[in-house]
This record gives C-alpha cells, sequence and structure tokens, in this order.
C-alpha cells in the first residue's frame, strides 16, 4: 500500500511540474463561482494547457516510465498501466472551485526539485495545486477521484520517496 501512494503522488507531481509552466496566470483557486471573470480565466487557463501539449507530456511521461514505476511499486506494469489509465489525465481540466467545497485536507512536499501542495476537498471533483506561490483548481475525471482518499496516507511517505 505504502508503495502505491508513493506512485499514486508521484503520478500527481508531475502535473504539479507542468501547472508550474503557467504559474504567471492569475490564480483561479480563489475566484468565486459566481465571477464571470473567473470562468474566463479557467478557460484561458486550459486553453494554455492544450495548446502546450503539457497533458500530453504528462501522460507520454507516465506511460513511458511504466517500467520504473512498476520497479518502485512492486505492481505489474499492467496495473500500472491501469492506474495510469485510470487517471485520465487529458480530461483534467482548470476550473473554478465550487463556493460550496469544503477543504478536507492537503498534502506537502518536494518532487523532482519542486515545493508543492495538493488541497482536497470533500467534493472529490476538484483538488488544487499549489506551486511557487500560484493555485490551480483541477476538476478531475471520476476515474481519478477513487485515488483521492490516498493522499491522507502519502504525506508520511512522500520524503521517503525523493
Amino acid at each position: 500500500m505504502k508503495k502505491v501512494i508513493v506512485a499514486f503522488t508521484g503520478l500527481i507531481a508531475l502535473l504539479i511540474a507542468g501547472i508550474i509552466v503557467i504559474m504567471f496566470v492569475p490564480s483561479i483557486a480563489t475566484s468565486d463561482e459566481n465571477d464571470p471573470i473567473a470562468g474566463i480565466r479557467a478557460a484561458s487557463m486550459n486553453a494554455f494547457i492544450d495548446v502546450s501539449g503539457l497533458k500530453d507530456k504528462a501522460a507520454n511521461a507516465l506511460h513511458d516510465n511504466l517500467d520504473s514505476i512498476s520497479a518502485a511499486t512492486g505492481l505489474s506494469e499492467a496495473d500500472c498501466a491501469q492506474i495510469v489509465y485510470s487517471l485520465d489525465i487529458q480530461n483534467w481540466e482548470a476550473a473554478v472551485l465550487p463556493n460550496a467545497a469544503e477543504e478536507a485536507g492537503s498534502l506537502s512536499g518536494s518532487y523532482a526539485g519542486i515545493d508543492g501542495t495538493i488541497t482536497y476537498y470533500d467534493d472529490p471533483e476538484y483538488i488544487t495545486v499549489n506551486a511557487y506561490g500560484q493555485n490551480v483548481t483541477m476538476r478531475i475525471p471520476e476515474s481519478a477521484q477513487a485515488y483521492l482518499p490516498y493522499l491522507q496516507y502519502a504525506d508520511q511517505y512522500l520524503d521517503q520517496a525523493a
């Protein structure tokens, strides 16, 4: 279980690295969902992410390293491939956090020299990634939401994985 948690945290760190590239876009994590400008910011962020190819790069990096992920976790490559498939990175999108969402917890750590925090909410459809002082709220697909409960256990293992 420990290895799976560390691997999942590492996979999310890849997304954090990609999001850092767009750190100059104003934060949408603290925006009011009723603010039309917040929706425009989220749409702009999604357009930038799509044009930059960040999702493809993250997905390709995961697929290209299935053997390493398998070796690090002790899971078969087929199991790792299923996890990567379930993360469905192509369908992650920047979004405005609903006003009713309550913080359920957060995970902070470093991976590949990047300090970041992932905040998760009572609504498992959303996470907020903070890196270099910038916040980006992401709406994640249902298949990836199944892995969010494991984040609460990852904090104790993150430093060991680095």
